[in-house]
């Protein structure tokens, strides 16, 4: 429906509503104009019904957009050009006569703004330009054209009208950036130069601080007048724009006035509408006014200021803060622009087309135009990572926009498809590609881009929308607040643990690029269960050290500088030691028994003894040992650890767990060598020989079960009130220490059936170390006895220097994890590592393992890090129940990392870069080369070991020898036909064999390995 200014004059309602109806025909395209060149018109770009085209005049290739509105005074045809600014206005009224149904379209020559100059001299430096134009011998006006009553978009006079309003207004923009050049600097007695010193620090300010989506438009009209706006006339998607103008309150300046900032929002709606809006925002702050505009009443601020104000970009900031601040309406949120510089840009993009989940062509025959006119439904293909026209880092995408958004520079585009959030594209951008016969217009970085495998639902009632009830027509929204996108991405993590890798990773990104102050503090959230996955050489075992020690936390990570990577392994190695890292290697061999837990031969108590055989926890089992409760640390006071002796006993052993919690929440230690008797009577005696003696007499029965007993209860009663104490959990795991603080005593009526008890003080508990880790040697199986100090001394001193921690995280580095048979290695553990199912958890799982017979669960502190090289196994190809419940982050060559340097003038990143896309194509993605092999070669030396030692390897496992496909990564001065010589059938043995000719004629290569010839080598190298 076309609207027309009610004031229109009858005579003029019919033709103009001819012109816009044949000129914003939805179905035509224009083919030619005279005097233009290389026509490309885009058609009709709803909701504003202007029409935008591309094309050349005078060598120069504009983009312009012809549009219709109404304004104060009529009927308005205008043409911009986005960026430049509108380059006419033709207000209809004014600029054509009609009679009998013909219209008669002109203009005088006029241009806003020029002061100084006269139409007549417009007009004439128009003719000159542009001889084609008809313009009248007096130099009054410029004769547009003459359209008849009737006419359709092809006729000869609507063409010819269309071409003259186009170059006239091409050729009006020449003339007034000339005049404004010779426009004098001086008016008055003032000079006005600080406005353009001025306007050049405004743009850039309001280019890097804008929220990209807005389209700005400045006109510098004189040396008075400044207009900076928005030239997409939007604000948060609402009929309205904004202006920054900076104006003289009279021209010429009088010494006693002062220049004004005015910032204006002008509501492009219906008068009734404008009204409303103003009504509802009353009353206004004192410094903001209601204005009268040619759409209704706006508002306005208005800062007076100096020409030599050395601070005028803040006070034209402080003004655009006043509006935020007073004015709680969605609409006024976009004076944000010059007050908030956004980093990344926040776009919510409607799709349709699903029925592949967005990962490969769709076979939908829906009703959308474009389908109907034989379009393929692209936007398919937003997430089809192995489509033909992605390159190794970025992937490439097609949605559908009525208008197209207005961004540049950083973003990220979440999807949004029938109420549900579907996937995202990070560190993306909008762009014009073309491949072939189909267009994309979204980029993204592949490693930050994602499709949901669970989307989330209700994205309108979750507020994901903002203030919008849809995204309507134009196919997308602007998302304003940083908030909103953090809390869709938690809520992806929380529907999709096992993509929270990649979540994570645009989380993460998305923090590091926003504004702090808007965001808040940055809280890290990692996955329990990562993989890491790549091609060989991309740096998976090297970033586990950084992943694990941020995992890690504390005060020593935060006050460590990344940047130093001596300083990084010194503390991961630290961490190792500790046993709050452990690093492991999955191989063909690695079973159950190694991992979780097994039956395990045992050193003999003395030489000659018999190998005896107990349940020993594996590398996993131990860790969540550690981890399951955080240390007790209590400090050791005024302990002498010089004067101390240290001693091992272990508590109920792994029969009575109940003894040995009720030590420890009692401060006792008990002995269970000794049965119901009291040995009260022997506490005195020092000497070994006398007790013995004195035990067999008096406890005989006791001595002739086992000698040992004899042993233990006089090791238990020599303590030392000083002594420390060491308590183990079987043989490989350190639980607690503590202080001897009291005598030996026997209780009759024990609760736990132990007898024999002394007290201590504990100075740490759940330590859950190996005795390996704890003070550096094995312990035995023996209930308990003397340790040498001088062995354990040192480890438990530097324990308890220790600061008190609260509970700590663990981390298990498994590397190469998919060599391993994954589901018997973990066995029924690989469920209770689901996040859901770690202990604490609502749906926490225990399990009662096979050869202890202990229950089990894997705490929530526990995290675990794989790799996997991905040229031995693809993602794909993995156990289904380990993809499941591991996150994957894919680590990608980087073909530009910093240290990646020139070696004798041959760009090594340019030859990474090329050498990967043949391997792209001649095998997959996975089987590229990292860009670890080129990394600080120093010299041409370096270089050729790298080829001959790394690079040509990895090649031939790729191709498995096929030297032909090798020559086509690498060239033919690596890989050479080898000739057969002249003596053709003497190169065989005398046989008859029927395909010895075919055998003949097969090629077959070998590497040239350039030996001694450097100059040679280097020069091959460039050829790649």
């Amino acid at each position: 429906m076309i609207e027309l200014d009610p004031n229109t004059p009858n005579e003029l309602k019919g033709p103009i509503k001819q012109l816009y109806k044949t000129l914003f025909d939805p179905s035509k395209r224009l083919g030619a104009l005279p005097g233009l060149r290389k026509i490309q018109d885009q058609g009709l770009q709803r909701p504003d019904n202007f029409r935008k085209l591309a094309l050349q005049y005078k060598d120069q290739t504009h983009n312009l957009e012809i549009f219709h509105y109404v304004r104060e005074n009529g009927n308005c045809l205008a043409i911009s050009n986005p960026g430049a600014g509108n380059l006419i206005q033709l207000v209809l009224e004014r600029f054509s006569r009609a009679d009998r149904g013909t219209l008669e379209l002109f203009h005088d020559g006029s241009i806003t703004g020029t002061q100084g100059s006269n139409r007549r001299k417009n007009l004439s430096d128009i003719r000159q330009a542009q001889s084609r134009l008809d313009i009248a011998e007096d130099c009054k006006e410029i004769n547009l054209g003459t359209l008849p009553k009737t006419y359709t978009f092809e006729d000869e006079a609507f063409t010819r009208f269309l071409s003259n309003f186009i170059i006239y207004a091409l050729e009006r923009k020449t003339i007034k950036n000339m005049l404004n050049d010779q426009y004098p600097e001086k008016t008055g007695d003032k000079t006005l130069s600080p406005f353009k010193n001025f306007i050049e620090r405004l743009i850039p300010h309001v280019e890097q601080s804008r929220p990209q989506q807005y389209f700005f438009n400045r006109e510098v009209y004189t040396d008075h007048h400044i207009w900076v706006s928005d030239y997409g006339k939007s604000l948060n998607e609402e009929p309205a724009h904004y202006e920054i103008i900076l104006r003289d309150v009279d021209v010429p300046l009088k010494e006693t006035d002062r220049p004004q900032i005015c910032i204006d929002i002008h509501f492009e709606k219906r008068k009734k509408d404008s009204r409303s809006l103003i009504e509802s925002l009353s009353p206004l702050p004192e410094k903001i006014k209601e204005i009268p505009w040619h759409h209704g009443n706006s508002l306005s601020y208005t800062e007076s200021y100096g020409l030599d104000d050395p601070d005028l970009l803040e006070k034209v900031t402080a003004a655009l803060d006043y509006f935020r601040r007073h004015i709680q309406h969605p609409l006024i949120d976009a004076v944000n622009i010059l007050y908030q510089k956004f980093l990344v840009n926040k776009l919510l993009v409607n799709l349709t087309w699903n029925s592949n989940d967005w990962k490969s062509p769709s076979e939908d025959k829906s009703n959308h135009d474009w389908v109907k006119n034989g379009g393929t439904p692209m936007e398919s293909w937003n997430f089809d990572k192995q489509a033909e026209w992605n390159t190794p880092a970025l992937i490439f995408g097609n949605a559908t926009f009525t208008k197209r958004p207005k961004l540049s520079g950083r973003a990220v585009l979440v999807f949004h498809s029938q109420n549900k959030i579907v996937g995202f594209y990070g560190d993306a951008a909008l762009i014009d590609k073309k491949i072939g016969e189909n267009e994309k217009n979204l980029q993204g970085s592949k490693a930050l881009s994602f499709v949901l495998e669970n989307k989330i639902p209700a994205a309108k009632e979750s507020g994901y929308l903002e203030d919008k009830q849809r995204i309507g027509q134009i196919g997308f929204n602007y998302i304003q607040h940083d908030q909103t996108l953090i809390d869709i991405l938690d809520k992806a993590l929380e529907l999709n643990t096992a993509q929270s890798g990649e979540i994570l990773d645009l989380k993460n990104w998305f923090q590091k690029n926003i504004t702090p102050a808007k965001s808040g503090p940055t809280i890290m959230k990692h996955p329990k269960n990562q993989i890491l996955f790549g091609p060989p050489g991309t740096g998976k075992t090297y970033r586990t050290i950084n992943r694990s020690l941020k995992i890690i936390g504390g005060k020593e990570v935060r006050e460590l500088n990344w940047n130093d990577r001596a300083a990084v392994k010194k503390l991961y190695d630290a961490k190792v030691k500790s046993g709050q890292i452990v690093f492991t290697t999955f191989h063909q061999s690695m079973g159950y028994e190694d991992f979780i837990e097994g039956i395990k031969p045992q050193e003999p108590a003395s030489e000659g003894g018999p190998v005896t055989y107990s349940v020993e926890p594996g590398i996993f089992k131990a860790i969540c040992q550690k981890a399951a409760k955080p240390l007790e640390l209590q400090g050791a006071g005024p302990i002498d650890f010089q004067k101390a002796a240290f001693f091992k006993m272990s508590l109920g052993g792994k029969d009575r767990p109940d003894i040995h919690e009720y030590c420890l929440s009692h401060d006792l230690i008990a002995l269970g060598h000794g049965s119901d008797e009291d040995f009260t009577a022997l506490s005195k005696i020092k000497d070994w020989k006398t007790f013995r003696d004195a035990f067999k007499e008096n406890h005989g029965g006791l001595a002739g079960k086992s000698k040992y007993n004899i042993q233990a209860v006089f090791i238990f009663q020599r303590m030392k009130i000083g002594d420390i104490v060491i308590i183990s959990k079987g043989n490989h795991l350190i639980d607690a220490v503590g202080r001897i603080t009291g005598e030996y005593f026997y209780e009759e009526q024990s609760q736990i059936g132990y007898h024999q008890f002394r007290n201590v003080q504990w100075l740490a508990k759940n330590i859950n170390q190996t005795p390996e880790d704890f003070f550096g040697k094995k312990i035995s199986q023996q209930s308990i006895y003397e340790l040498e100090d001088g062995e354990v001394r040192p480890g438990i001193k530097a324990f308890f220097d220790q600061e008190p921690q609260e509970q700590m995280n663990y981390v298990i580095i498994i590397d190469e994890i998919n060599r391993g048979n994954v589901s018997a290695i973990f066995g029924e553990l690989i469920t209770c590592i689901e996040d859901s199912k770690r202990l604490g958890q609502t749906e926490a799982l225990k399990v009662t393992l096979p050869y202890s017979k202990e229950e089990f669960g894997v705490p929530g502190n526990v995290y675990l890090i794989g790799t996997m090289n991905t040229a031995d196994r693809s993602v794909e190809a993995l156990d289904t129940a380990l993809r499941r419940r591991f996150s994957f982050s894919e680590m990608l060559p980087v073909d530009d990392h910093e240290l990646i340097n020139s070696v004798a003038g041959i760009d090594l990143k340019a030859m990474l870069r090329r050498i990967n896309l043949r391997l792209e194509k001649l095998v997959s993605r996975d089987h590229t080369i990292g860009h670890a092999f080129f990394l600080n070669l120093e010299g041409p030396e370096a270089l050729y070991a790298t080829f001959y030692d790394k690079v040509i390897p990895l090649l031939q496992e790729y191709f498995f020898g096929d030297y032909g496909k090798i020559g086509l990564v690498l060239g033919s001065d690596f890989i050479q036909e080898e000739k057969a010589g002249s003596e053709g059938e003497a190169l065989f043995a005398a046989f008859e064999y029927e395909d010895k000719d075919l055998l003949m004629q097969k090629k077959v290569y070998r590497i040239n390995k350039f030996e001694k010839d450097m100059e040679n080598f280097l020069n091959a190298v460039r050829k790649i």
